[in-house]
């Protein structure tokens, strides 16, 4: 037989109120805390992603291979593309194969458990491309200076 009535002690209620809000509130002091932890690791990755493409934009100048352009894109929190933009006349020689071999060897002295980069490689193109790029998803550019 269903209840019809009930009573619920107001001081029960008030309790149970107090646990509610306590509970809440440390829901959401727990979500800004991993907010805060997820912003810091994004932050160091892409530290560290930024400090690689350097790197090998670095050695492959060192090597005299004239790289124009790199792109950074974040997949996630932990894993980035940098795409790597030569001239065409460079792209297409013998050279160039050192860099995919330079780029090796950064992704595998970089890569962690929380922490990859890939490399990818492009020539340049007649006409700018930065809008595509940038709706790929590629946020950062670092371009040669002279």
């Amino acid at each position: 037989m269903p209840v019809k009535y009930f009573c619920i002690c107001p001081l029960l209620l008030c309790t149970l109120f107090i646990l509610i809000d306590a509970y809440l509130q440390g829901t959401e002091a727990g979500r800004n805390e991993e907010k805060r932890i997820m912003r810091e690791k994004l932050r160091d990755n892409i530290l560290k992603a930024t400090q690689a493409a350097e790197e090998n934009f670095a050695l492959s100048r060192i090597k005299n291979i004239n790289l124009l352009a790199i792109h950074l894109r974040a997949e996630n929190v932990s894993s980035f593309t940098a795409l790597l933009v030569a001239d065409l006349k460079e792209y297409v020689s013998d050279k160039f194969k050192e860099i995919y071999i330079l780029a090796n060897e950064i992704k595998n002295k970089v890569q962690r458990e929380n922490f990859d980069i890939n490399f990818s490689f492009t020539h340049n193109s007649p006409k700018p491309v930065e809008e595509l790029l940038a709706a790929d998803g590629f946020f950062l550019r670092y371009e040669k200076k002279h």
